[in-house]
This record gives structure tokens, sequence and C-alpha cells, in this order.
């Protein structure tokens, strides 16, 4: 079992995580978030890395970086969300179905279980979904 203060740093390190993805994925600060120091520390080290802000050679192909980074970005962007939720809501059916939902998510002696893991992918894109207006049926 976990010792509190373990189960604090991953807190920590959580909040962290969140700030680099907000900076790279989407270049702006989940206001909700801005209590935690944390989260402010991976949203400056996201940004440290944001495309927009990288220079790579002459003006040309530092134009082309750009536009083929900016792409990548486009492209999640645009994935089917709602197809994705989707899916993880009949993975997560089943999953409490069979039980297997209540396994622990690895082998580390951890108090998470799968459904921890399949609830964070959810809550993940239903936020992804509403910062960008998807609307998802």
């Amino acid at each position: 079992m976990d010792k509190p203060i373990d189960i604090k740093r991953r807190g920590y390190l959580n909040f962290f995580k969140d700030g680099v993805t907000d900076a790279l994925l989407y270049g702006n600060r989940d206001e909700t978030k801005l209590f935690s120091a944390y989260y402010k520390q991976g949203y400056d080290f996201g940004m440290a890395f944001n495309f927009e802000e990288v220079y790579i050679g002459d003006e040309k192909e530092n134009q082309t970086y750009y536009l083929q980074t900016r792409r990548m970005k486009m492209a999640f962007n645009e994935m089917n969300i709602e197809d994705m939720l989707c899916d993880m809501y009949d993975i997560r059916r089943m999953a409490k179905f069979t039980t297997f939902d209540q396994s622990p998510k690895d082998s580390n002696g951890t108090i998470f279980t799968i459904k921890d893991c399949i609830d964070n992918v959810i809550e993940q894109l239903e936020d992804h979904a509403e910062r960008n207006n998807i609307e998802v049926t």
C-alpha cells in the first residue's frame, strides 16, 4: 500500500503533467487548476516546447517546421472524440460487467484500479471535447 506522502507526490505530478498537456495541446491554461504551483510549473515547462516559438534554422526552414507541427496539433484536435468516448464507455461497461475494472492497474502494489485508469481517460477526452466545443451525444 502506498504511503500518504507517495499519494500526495503523485497528485503533484498529475498537476504538473496536466500543465504540460495544456501548454502543448491547447496553448492555454485551465483556470480551474491555477491554484496549483505544480500545474503552473508544468504549464511553463510545456510552453518552453511550444512549437510556435521554436526557431530551427533559416526562415524558410523554420516556417516549414512550424507548418508541419501545426498540422500535427490540428490532426489531434480534429480526431473523432465522440467515437473515442463511445469506445471508452463500452470498455468501461464491459470491464464492470466482468469485474475486470476492480483489478489493479499494474503489479507494483498500487491502490489504483483499471476503473481509475478508464475513468481518467474518459475524463480527459470529455475535457478535450468541452474545451474545443465538440458536441458529444
